[in-house]
């Protein structure tokens, strides 16, 4: 999948199944989170940036890499 440099907005990464699946498994209370659907037109980038310290980077870019081979 093509993350645009990581300026995919949330919406965009949501309209694809495969990528809901790779955040659901990996990012479940995000996923169920309100906050989640509140985000839709923030880009991957400011959603990282948001994350950081919350998120633990290893996780972050293991995700990452899984979004881009879809």
């Amino acid at each position: 999948m093509d993350l645009k440099e990581n300026r995919i907005t949330v919406r965009e990464l949501l309209a694809t199944a495969a990528a809901r699946e790779v955040l659901r498994r990996e990012l479940p209370d995000i996923y169920g989170s309100p906050l989640l659907r509140m985000a839709q037109n923030m880009t991957l980038e400011q959603v990282l940036h948001l994350a950081q310290g919350r998120i633990p980077a290893e996780k972050v870019r293991r995700v990452l890499e899984e979004l881009r081979r879809l």
